[in-house]
């Protein structure tokens, strides 16, 4: 019987520890000077663990010039892309490891990296959507300018605007 209450505490102390933790800092482990795609997992990471500030510094000037992290937080919580939950999509996309070049762009400068939803993981032969992002390479690091995509593809942050 005296064995039972050391393994309880032990049980009971790694229990309260695991609920103590906080989520790992996603700007340790990615590196936006890395490449388009490196930015993009990061982007993706803080969406997950809530971290806006870290999503929010993975986007373009330009963006952050015109938005706040406030709207991102919000856009990102409560809006939608293509009939789906802005965040889901974000989470849930698997996203292709390759990147392509921009036309007009040497790939140093501006690459896509496109995320593809499956509307049924559970079924391979599920339609998909996807989505290029494009990324680039300004002061340094690479960012996603969510406002410029390919013309067959609507803009992810389309309703984001302050302006009336």
């Amino acid at each position: 019987m005296t064995r039972a209450l050391p393994r309880a505490a032990i049980a009971l102390s790694l229990l309260v520890a695991g609920c103590c933790t906080t989520v790992p800092d996603g700007e340790k482990y990615f590196d936006r000077s890395r490449s388009a795609g490196e930015t993009v997992r990061l982007f993706r990471y803080s969406v997950e663990a809530k971290q806006y500030g870290a999503a929010y510094r993975c986007l373009c000037t330009v963006f952050r010039e015109k938005h706040t992290e406030r709207e991102l937080s919000l856009a990102v919580r409560y809006g939608s892309f293509e009939g789906r939950g802005l965040r889901e999509f974000i989470l849930e996309a698997d996203q292709d490891p390759r990147s392509e070049p921009v036309q007009g762009f040497p790939p140093e400068r501006a690459q896509w990296v496109t995320l593809v939803f499956f509307v049924d993981p559970a079924d391979p032969a599920t339609s998909t959507i996807e989505h290029s992002l494009f990324v680039v390479f300004e002061d340094g690091e690479w960012r996603i300018d969510p406002e410029t995509n390919r013309p067959q593809h609507e803009q992810f942050f389309r309703d984001l605007s302050r302006e009336e």
